[in-house]
């Protein structure tokens, strides 16, 4: 009685797998690089960010482990990471600019205003309707105005 075609494929498989299991482990593993030697010093940390020294290497790509004020996150890939940067340093602007005199004097003038609309939506309720359309308008201009300054005083369009 000879062997079945089926159990011969079966055998010439699994012996094929081991042998690849076996050639897989003498592969050496994917080194880890120093951060301080694969970046810039000015990329290394910033305002928000910091980026852990050691770096992976996953087939032609670094992992980058960020510790950010929020949590830690990776990026794999130069591309990755400076797209990460950018948007670290967005965050801290944004926070900065809440924090500000300026964010203070516009949300409060933005809350005088809600209180006269409503009033006014109230006390000449036919004079408020009509004026719907251009105070939408007006408060969309006022809103980017207000973030073109503080992008200009915290220099982020010259550094875009």
């Amino acid at each position: 009685m000879s062997p079945s075609p089926q159990l011969f494929r079966t055998l010439v498989l699994l012996i094929a797998l081991s042998a690849v299991g076996i050639s897989h482990a003498q592969f050496e593993k994917s080194p880890v690089l120093d951060a301080q030697t694969i970046l810039r010093p000015e990329i290394l940390s910033g305002k928000s960010y910091r980026i852990a020294d050691a770096v992976e290497t996953v087939g032609f790509l670094n992992r980058y482990s960020i510790e950010f004020d929020f949590g830690n996150l990776s990026a794999l890939g130069n591309e990755q990471l400076i797209q990460r940067i950018g948007e670290f340093e967005a965050i801290g602007m944004l926070r900065e600019y809440k924090q500000s005199e300026e964010f203070g004097k516009t949300l409060e003038q933005t809350l005088e205003q809600t209180v006269q609309r409503a009033l006014n939506l109230v006390l000449k309720p036919g004079k408020s309707l009509a004026n719907i359309g251009s105070g939408a308008s007006k408060t969309v201009i006022r809103a980017r105005e207000t973030m073109r300054r503080g992008l200009e005083k915290s220099g982020a369009e010259k550094s875009c």
